[in-house]
């Protein structure tokens, strides 16, 4: 079974050699990693194609560099292709389609650059062997280029609260019951959180919120949707929870009755 598996990789090889195309790896690299060949954002994907270590070393990579963003482009396509054969294009499900990759034009059987000697040790990684240091490849000028940082995130939209939300955070920090964001709402905000008082919605009264809620900090002037939505049910459960002590403290005095304050239960979910 292994060697009519071996044979029919070969064929496939064989055929697909003559069709080459690094062109639409180069798409497939635009499309995983915005065409840098030597990202390493720490998510666990590396390099053009965004291999897995696990990929790379499976696909014969630790020959050329002990992580992929620490290989040539010609390297991870080198690997890209053992990968195309082992498992076709459906190793990259969605930019194989965005960029045309087949295991005909994707090159499957080319030939491969030579290994490095000793193996992968060009990412910094002991000589493992006790042989002589792995060989540094000559930088392309592709290769010495400095590489693109990752795009940052687009900043969240501006949220919209209701005026039943904004009355619910206003009655747990103590402001006047408007149901707007004004001035005084702002004031009484940024006094609850311990932020500088200014009557003005600003990066530090956001960031002070986002820290509050344990929500990423967003670094933009105004409230998220997120935060509006957290804050507003945050708040009514602090309220209900108020309400419940009021109640209770009025039992015991005898103000009401104790079906009174089952009536007046009102859980609030802190999302």
């Amino acid at each position: 079974m292994l060697t009519a598996a071996t044979t029919a990789i070969g064929v496939g090889m064989n055929t697909g050699a003559a069709h080459a195309d690094d062109a639409v790896w180069d798409r497939v690299a635009a499309c995983e990693a915005g065409g840098n060949w030597h990202i390493n954002t720490g998510n666990g994907f590396y390099g053009g194609l965004q291999f897995t270590v696990q990929s790379w070393n499976g696909a014969g990579g630790s020959a050329y560099a002990s992580r992929p963003d620490l290989a040539t482009r010609e390297q991870q396509i080198a690997v890209g292709r053992k990968l195309l054969a082992l498992q076709g294009p459906g190793a990259w499900p969605s930019c194989s389609i965005k960029a045309g990759l087949t295991r005909d034009n994707g090159g499957v059987g080319a030939p491969a650059p030579a290994p490095v000697p000793g193996g992968g040790n060009s990412g910094g990684g002991g000589n493992t062997g006790g042989g002589t240091k792995a060989a540094t490849p000559t930088p392309t000028p592709s290769e010495t280029a400095t590489p693109k940082p990752a795009p940052k995130p687009a900043p969240p939209a501006p949220g919209r609260s209701d005026t039943q939300g904004t009355a619910a955070i206003q009655t747990w920090i103590g402001g006047n019951l408007s149901g707007k964001w004004d001035e005084a709402a702002i004031k009484a905000l940024q006094a609850k959180l311990h932020s500088p008082i200014t009557g003005k919605m600003d990066k530090a009264t956001v960031k002070a919120t986002e820290a509050f809620l344990k929500i990423t900090p967003t670094g933009v002037d105004y409230f998220s949707q997120a935060v509006l939505d957290k804050l507003s049910d945050y708040a009514r459960k602090k309220n209900s929870e108020a309400t419940l002590t009021s109640l209770a403290a009025a039992v015991e005095g005898g103000f009401v009755s104790p079906g009174t304050v089952q009536l007046a239960t009102n859980p609030v979910t802190y999302r």
